[in-house]
Protein backbone atom coordinates (compact mmCIF):
# COMPACT_ATOMS: atom_id res chain seq x y z
CA UNK A 1 0.00 0.00 0.00
CA UNK A 2 2.76 2.73 0.83
CA UNK A 3 4.94 1.63 -2.33
CA UNK A 4 1.90 1.93 -4.88
CA UNK A 5 1.06 6.01 -3.14
CA UNK A 6 5.35 6.21 -3.37
CA UNK A 7 4.70 5.05 -6.90
CA UNK A 8 2.07 7.64 -7.81
CA UNK A 9 4.31 10.52 -5.70
CA UNK A 10 7.22 9.30 -7.59
CA UNK A 11 4.86 9.50 -10.96
CA UNK A 12 3.90 12.64 -10.48
CA UNK A 13 7.29 14.22 -9.56
CA UNK A 14 9.08 12.76 -12.37
CA UNK A 15 6.22 13.03 -15.55
CA UNK A 16 6.48 14.04 -18.86
CA UNK A 17 5.01 17.12 -20.31
CA UNK A 18 4.98 17.47 -24.36
CA UNK A 19 5.36 20.50 -26.43
CA UNK A 20 1.54 21.37 -26.36
CA UNK A 21 1.19 20.88 -22.68
CA UNK A 22 4.22 23.66 -22.84
CA UNK A 23 2.33 26.10 -24.28
CA UNK A 24 -0.14 25.45 -22.46
CA UNK A 25 1.62 25.83 -19.28
CA UNK A 26 2.87 29.20 -20.67
CA UNK A 27 -0.60 30.83 -20.81
CA UNK A 28 -1.56 29.87 -17.70
CA UNK A 29 1.35 30.79 -16.08
CA UNK A 30 0.72 34.64 -18.07
CA UNK A 31 -2.71 34.55 -17.13
CA UNK A 32 -2.65 33.92 -13.51
CA UNK A 33 0.03 35.78 -12.67
CA UNK A 34 -1.54 39.00 -14.85
CA UNK A 35 -4.65 38.44 -13.10
CA UNK A 36 -3.25 38.63 -9.43
CA UNK A 37 -1.17 41.39 -10.57
CA UNK A 38 -4.14 43.97 -11.66
CA UNK A 39 -6.49 42.47 -8.51
CA UNK A 40 -3.61 43.09 -6.78
CA UNK A 41 -2.89 46.73 -7.21
CA UNK A 42 -6.56 47.57 -7.65
CA UNK A 43 -7.31 46.00 -3.82
CA UNK A 44 -4.33 47.44 -2.48
CA UNK A 45 -5.15 51.12 -3.86
CA UNK A 46 -8.47 51.04 -2.45
CA UNK A 47 -7.60 49.91 0.52
CA UNK A 48 -4.37 51.98 0.45
CA UNK A 49 -2.09 49.26 1.92
CA UNK A 50 0.96 48.05 0.35
CA UNK A 51 0.65 44.54 2.63
CA UNK A 52 -2.57 43.52 0.83
CA UNK A 53 -0.80 43.95 -2.49
CA UNK A 54 2.21 42.05 -1.63
CA UNK A 55 0.22 39.64 0.15
CA UNK A 56 -2.75 39.19 -3.11
CA UNK A 57 0.48 39.36 -5.52
CA UNK A 58 2.51 36.60 -3.17
CA UNK A 59 -0.54 34.20 -2.97
CA UNK A 60 -0.89 35.08 -7.31
CA UNK A 61 2.91 33.36 -7.47
CA UNK A 62 2.24 30.52 -5.23
CA UNK A 63 -1.26 29.39 -7.53
CA UNK A 64 0.80 30.19 -10.83
CA UNK A 65 3.65 27.87 -9.07
CA UNK A 66 0.83 24.57 -7.90
CA UNK A 67 -0.61 24.89 -11.92
CA UNK A 68 2.74 25.38 -13.78
CA UNK A 69 5.29 23.13 -11.74
CA UNK A 70 3.82 19.75 -11.36
CA UNK A 71 3.24 17.90 -14.99
CA UNK A 72 -0.11 17.47 -14.90
CA UNK A 73 -2.24 15.18 -17.29
CA UNK A 74 -3.41 18.08 -19.25
CA UNK A 75 -0.15 18.80 -19.88
CA UNK A 76 0.45 15.21 -21.38
CA UNK A 77 -2.16 14.86 -24.17
CA UNK A 78 -0.17 14.45 -27.26
CA UNK A 79 2.98 12.87 -26.50
CA UNK A 80 5.24 12.75 -29.52
CA UNK A 81 5.11 9.42 -32.05
CA UNK A 82 8.12 8.71 -33.10
CA UNK A 83 9.08 7.13 -36.44
CA UNK A 84 10.61 3.71 -36.50
CA UNK A 85 14.29 3.77 -38.13
CA UNK A 86 15.20 1.62 -41.31
CA UNK A 87 17.30 -1.01 -40.77
CA UNK A 88 19.86 -1.89 -43.58
CA UNK A 89 21.10 -4.86 -44.16
CA UNK A 90 24.22 -4.97 -44.65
Amino acid sequence: MIFSIIKKIEKLIYGHIDYEGQTKSEIFANIIVIFFSIAAYAIGFLQQNLIITLFIFIIGIITSILVIVPPWPIYNMHPIKWHRGKVSKA
